[in-house]
């Protein structure tokens, strides 16, 4: 059970950085993006929002890994050593856990996508080793994740209608607009 709560904290964690609002001018490549934190970006995002009523967020690979790491080591969570991979429209969240006689690699691969203007993160696998979580624990997970991002993706009452999401290579966009 201290594993399944485990995924659920890490996935909820996730989904918040992936949900997350950021303010950009042009598309630049992922080698030109500043070198700001997901928070500073976030906070510009919360202001553009409030101006204009939209939202153009870009986060990077080592972004999210460093945002999740960070919220990991105030959490009860027991990953280390995590990366966050974005490639073939899938986000790779990887990490070493403990099981508690050794250490075990955790794999949780995200499809996101956008579903009646909300956005949709579908845990297509998820294994601890070499061994699959059950589908019933991976559908729990997916329903847990998604109930939080309706509930993070709201803006002074308002919500937040997803436009797009797109997973390239190094680089999460979304895009999307009050209702």
């Amino acid at each position: 059970m201290r594993k399944i709560l485990l995924f659920v904290t890490l996935l909820i964690t996730l989904s918040v950085a992936c949900n997350l609002p950021q303010r950009i001018q042009s598309t630049p490549s992922p080698e030109t993006l500043p070198s700001v934190s997901l928070e500073e970006q976030l906070s510009n995002a919360v202001q553009e929002l409030a101006t204009t009523g939209r939202v153009a967020l870009k986060i990077t690979e080592e972004q999210l890994t460093s945002f999740i790491r960070e919220q990991s080591t105030t959490s009860e969570s027991d990953l280390r050593n995590i990366q966050v991979d974005f490639q073939d429209d899938q986000i790779r969240l990887t990490g070493t856990t403990s099981t508690g006689i050794m250490d075990a690699q955790v794999e949780v691969v995200f499809e996101p996508s956008v579903v009646e203007g909300t956005l949709w993160m579908q845990i297509v696998s998820a294994k601890v080793g070499s061994l699959p979580l059950p589908e019933r624990t991976v559908n729990a997970l997916t329903q847990t994740v998604n109930d939080r991002i309706g509930q993070l993706t709201t803006f002074q009452g308002r919500p937040l209608s997803i436009e797009e999401v797109r997973v390239e290579d190094e680089l999460l966009s979304i895009t999307g607009s009050l209702k």
